[in-house]
């Protein structure tokens, strides 16, 4: 066991090394056997680092809803999101954890960090899974703040947040927006509609709400695995079919000289 989660309980270890190694059911989820079609050329923008620091500071000093209050009140930092400025990937959670709010590290800019913690071991090795590392993808929230007691964010909170999120996705230009979780979901899948179960969007792409060339890929949250192992069931075979539309789009759309190397197990 890495070193990385080896200071974690017993079931946490055995998660990772679940994921490590995959649990496959093609016949429950109907999941296709030939890689998904994503990606699109897109336009580099040099300035696309200042573009999301400026609406990291946006976030640090939101008020829109009243969670910019409750975080201030308990000291808690804002979670603007991190990653490349232009990544292929991007990952959208539900909100930010006490690990991710409460984050002490320089590196971070007095700003906490998205998904730290169990969950976050536990999305490293589903990365590791298709070859990709943290680094290679921009990881967000729907809401920038903690809720408190980690409890669902309520509607207006989600909406007082969707701008910045809507901003940075225009940004980022990814290929394909991971949805972790039904919030994540119901806000960035074309169609899709508030209460809509997460279960019923499972298993296909679907164009995301304001540019239909990006497509969502909406999956369990890591936080639901860590409580329900059955969740398990497919959830590698869709990491792998993301993985394949990855590396089947950068052959096609991009210089493989210029792309780090990208090779699915």
């Amino acid at each position: 066991m890495p070193d990385a989660v080896s200071h974690f309980p017993a079931p946490y270890q055995e998660l990772f090394h679940k994921v490590e190694h995959g649990l496959r059911n093609r016949l429950r989820y109907g999941i296709p056997q030939d890689p998904l079609t994503i990606g699109f050329p897109r336009t580099p923008d040099p300035e696309a680092k200042q573009k999301l620091m400026s609406i990291a500071e946006e976030v640090r000093e939101c008020r829109a809803c009243e969670l910019g209050d409750i975080r201030r009140d308990r000291y808690g930092k804002a979670v603007p999101g991190a990653g490349p400025a232009q990544a292929r990937v991007m990952i959208v959670g539900e909100a930010p954890g006490h690990y991710e709010e409460s984050l002490r590290d320089k590196r971070a800019m007095g700003f906490g960090m998205p998904f730290v913690g169990p969950s976050g071991k536990l999305l490293d090795k589903i990365l590791e899974s298709i070859q990709l590392q943290r680094q290679d993808v921009h990881i967000g929230n729907v809401c920038c703040c903690r809720p408190p007691k980690n409890r669902d964010p309520y509607v207006a909170e989600i909406d007082a947040c969707l701008p910045y999120l809507y901003r940075k996705i225009e940004i980022v230009q990814p290929w394909v927006i991971i949805a972790m979780g039904r919030f994540a979901a119901q806000v960035l899948c074309e169609g899709a509609h508030r209460g809509e179960a997460v279960g019923d969007l499972l298993g296909k792409l679907h164009p995301y709400v304001h540019d239909a060339r990006i497509k969502v890929w909406p999956m369990k949250h890591p936080a639901y695995l860590l409580h329900q192992a059955r969740g398990m069931v497919g959830y590698y075979e869709e990491m792998l079919i993301i993985g394949a539309a990855i590396k089947k789009a950068m052959e096609t759309l991009e210089n493989p000289n210029q792309c780090r190397p990208f090779e699915l197990p």
